[in-house]
């Protein structure tokens, strides 16, 4: 194989608990989904051993990344480090024909708490898995490259627990319909859990019952569900964004169509459920109306 196109698709939290801490880092109890909304990726093999990465805007507007930032970077190394040239190599050569091309079309917006950084390396390692034709399983190096990536390899409705390692996946008949409404201005994820441990000097909050929240998904009990969307970053992004707080009261305007709200990931998104995607496609034109600066969209999960 010279070639791989592929989807890889953006999350939602149903909700973000902190439990604590663990070696520096941040333990969560989160139940996650993934949404209709992707980005494209295009991962070609190369002669030599070059890695070439491009992002481009739905527009075709060309987008520079940091290297140090690169997530796609980041996935593509730790993958050749294990399987091209490390313990478990599976090219003939150790040194030649490991380079690529990897294209990534944007869909997903940047800093929104939808995991669009992670999604873009979730996507990149499932299609070099592909590509160089790796049996082995890949959450390991998933995991050293971001805590939302091994999730994202498989997405769909999970419980995630630990640094992210940790993934219970969640049977459900209930598909949720709504949109995400991003204000001007992201978050940086590093930041709000700084912020949150100023708020809470303990580094823990659940505000979800996430027992409950899973054993009404898997009865199929949609309304019950909605009980427990929540998030427990929100007051610390609020503070590094604001506009969080103006979306929240927004959607807070609209009981009769929002069945519920919440911040997702570390924001600045936030996500409205409604009662069908028709609905979600004529709340999208009313929030417009309301602020012409959001970016909104309507979405379905997986």
């Amino acid at each position: 194989m010279k070639k791989i196109k592929l989807n890889s698709y953006a999350k939602i939290n149903l909700s973000l608990n902190i439990t604590g801490t663990l070696d520096n880092l941040h333990t969560l109890d989160m139940v996650l989904a993934t949404v209709d909304l992707c980005d494209t990726i295009v991962i070609k093999r190369r002669k030599d051993n070059a890695v070439n990465i491009r992002y481009v805007t739905q527009k075709n507007k060309e987008l520079q990344i940091d290297k140090e930032l690169d997530t796609s970077l980041k996935a593509y190394n730790a993958f050749k480090d294990k399987f091209l040239i490390g313990e478990e190599c599976v090219t003939e050569n150790l040194v030649q024909n490991i380079g690529v091309d990897i294209f990534v079309k944007k869909r997903i917006p940047f800093s929104a708490g939808l995991g669009g950084s992670s999604v873009d390396a979730a996507g990149v390692l499932v299609g070099l898995k592909k590509l160089f034709n790796v049996e082995s399983d890949i959450s390991s190096i998933a995991l050293s490259v971001g805590s939302d990536v091994p999730y994202l390899l498989g997405g769909g409705f999970a419980r995630v627990t630990g640094v992210g390692e940790k993934i219970e996946k969640i049977s459900t008949p209930i598909t949720f319909f709504g949109v995400i409404c991003k204000p001007e201005g992201g978050v940086n994820s590093t930041k709000a859990y700084q912020e949150f441990d100023k708020i809470f000097l303990e580094k823990q909050f659940s505000p979800s019952d996430n027992d409950a929240l899973v054993a009404h998904l898997e009865k199929g009990d949609l309304q019950r569900s909605f009980a427990d969307v929540d998030n427990a970053l929100t007051t610390a992004s609020i503070k590094l964004n604001p506009s969080i707080k103006k979306v929240l009261g927004l959607l807070a305007e609209f009981p009769e169509v929002v069945r519920a709200y919440s911040m997702t990931g570390s924001g600045s998104g936030c996500v409205a459920f409604l009662s069908s995607y028709k609905e979600a496609l004529k709340f999208k034109k009313i929030l417009k109306a309301k602020d012409s600066s959001l970016e909104i969209i309507p979405f379905k999960t997986q």
